[in-house]
């Protein structure tokens, strides 16, 4: 490929991959229509409720426009050049015409919501249609950091009326050398914290995005580090949910070339388990919400294990996710687990 192996070449490998996704983007572009809808169960108030889940259809991460986080390729498929808080006010309308009785509602829109450059001037005002749901319970949208200012978050709180705001960020890990040098992240973990502190100041909720295991490390290393990440966020008590995401393979990204070249295996459902299974228990007296759900779990892109055990495993982990019952972490071998046991051998002390 001609981009060697250092991290500032792998930066430039995930900047030309994007210019080849867009030429191959087949994308419909309706900068009033959502890119699409779908239901599914979600925990609120420690009971399991229906939540309808939006992908809005923006111009995607300001971030990922330069070079981005090396892992991702949700911006690839994204054509709308620009968007008006009125035209994303008539996608959230639409959102609001299919989420009766709805108790969450979660916007995705490939980036910030809170940034002017991807999701108009006043992206606040376009959640206005939801305050109309009278069930409704909690609205979840993502942000960078940087776009968490005070007014920006009071003025969403406003339009939402009584329904509860949480703002989900990527932080993927508290260490500093992952997220430079493995994830090219664009911002640090005290970052992140100055971003949660304000949340909690004005009464919105942090959900917390945590990685499992960025490239360039071995599966112990990854164990270790969103490990020590979770148990560095129960300290902080700044966030109401952690979910554990382990990394899946995204078309034109740097993780897809080392991917293909057989220099990156998404990590294994033990290591999702394990990660669970050490921070359950400080997450429960915490009053924190542990989960996790693997996108493209069971497949070779996805968290995997050897095939045979993977649906089990994927169960426990969505029950897990919904219920916090620590004693559902304890679950009968597989033989395929001698081989994780053996690769957790391999150290590597990039996470520290």
């Amino acid at each position: 490929m001609g981009y060697g192996g250092t991290f500032e070449q792998w930066c430039k490998y995930q900047r030309d991959a994007r210019s080849r996704a867009l030429k191959h983007s087949r994308r419909r572009i309706d900068p009033t229509e959502p890119i699409t809808t779908w239901k599914e169960i979600d925990s609120l108030e420690g009971k399991n409720v229906q939540a309808m889940v939006a992908i809005l259809n923006t111009p995607g991460c300001t971030w990922a426009r330069g070079i981005g986080c090396l892992m991702c390729g949700y911006t690839n498929d994204v054509h709308v050049q620009e968007l008006t808080t009125d035209q994303l006010k008539l996608q959230i309308e639409v959102v609001a015409g299919r989420s009766a009785g709805m108790k969450i509602i979660k916007l995705f829109d490939s980036g910030s919501f809170l940034d002017p450059n991807e999701a108009g001037s006043e992206p606040w005002s376009a959640l206005e249609p939801l305050a109309e749901l009278e069930e409704l319970g909690l609205v979840i949208i993502e942000s960078r950091p940087n776009f968490m200012d005070k007014g920006s978050l009071l003025k969403c709180k406003e339009a939402l009326g009584d329904i509860k705001l949480d703002v989900a960020i990527g932080l993927e890990s508290a260490s500093e050398t992952i997220l430079y040098g493995c994830i090219n992240k664009g911002f640090t973990f005290e970052d992140y914290k100055k971003a949660a502190e304000t949340a909690k100041e004005v009464g919105v909720g942090v959900k917390t995005y945590l990685l499992l295991k960025p490239p360039f490390v071995t599966e112990w290393g990854a164990v270790e580090d969103c490990s020590r990440s979770v148990d560095l966020l129960l300290d902080t008590g700044l966030t109401q949910t952690i979910s554990i995401n382990p990394v899946n393979v995204q078309n034109f990204t740097a993780v897809e070339a080392l991917y293909e070249r057989g220099a990156y295996r998404s990590p294994w459902l033990w290591s999702v388990l394990e990660v669970l299974r050490r921070n359950a228990d400080k997450a429960n007296e915490k009053g924190v919400r542990l989960m996790s759900s693997p996108t493209a779990g069971g497949k070779t892109r996805g968290a995997h294990n050897c095939g045979t055990c993977d649906l089990k495993l994927l169960e426990i982990i969505e029950v897990y996710s919904l219920d916090n019952d620590p004693g559902l972490l304890d679950v009968p071998d597989c033989g395929c687990k001698g081989e994780w046991d053996m690769l957790m051998q391999l150290r590597d002390r990039a996470w520290e």
